[in-house]
């Protein structure tokens, strides 16, 4: 009687687990696609005018933001203080701070740059 129990219990195991494994393949639901299917009718445009005249004729939402209350307030934003002006340099002061020609200090003469071995 035990014997014939546990084969009884060990059969239902098996059948439920392969009932769960047979609805995982990749079994085609709903119409099947055709190569050469059927093209769409074209809406009827009557219709169409209403859909679109309905969906202009609704208000818009106010984004929904469930979790609005438990969110801290955005802190405010630091003011910033007003840039100084520029300073300008005129005169001799100018012609000093402005950069050195890059060429000034490059040898003339390509072959000089050259290593000899």
């Amino acid at each position: 009687m035990v014997q014939a129990m546990r084969t009884l219990m060990s059969a239902a195991i098996v059948v439920a687990l392969a009932g769960s494994a047979y609805g995982q393949t990749g079994i085609p639901m709903g119409i099947p696609l055709e190569p050469g299917g059927k093209a769409e009718p074209p809406p009827d445009p009557v219709k169409e005018n209403e859909y679109r005249s309905t969906l202009h004729g609704l208000p818009n939402q106010k984004p929904a933001d469930p979790w609005g209350s438990v969110r801290n307030p955005p802190a405010p934003a630091a003011k910033k203080a007003p840039a100084a002006p520029a300073k300008t340099t005129t005169g001799t002061a100018a012609k000093k701070a402005a950069p050195k020609d890059a060429s000034a200090g490059a040898p003339k003469d390509a072959a000089a740059t050259k290593k000899t071995n």
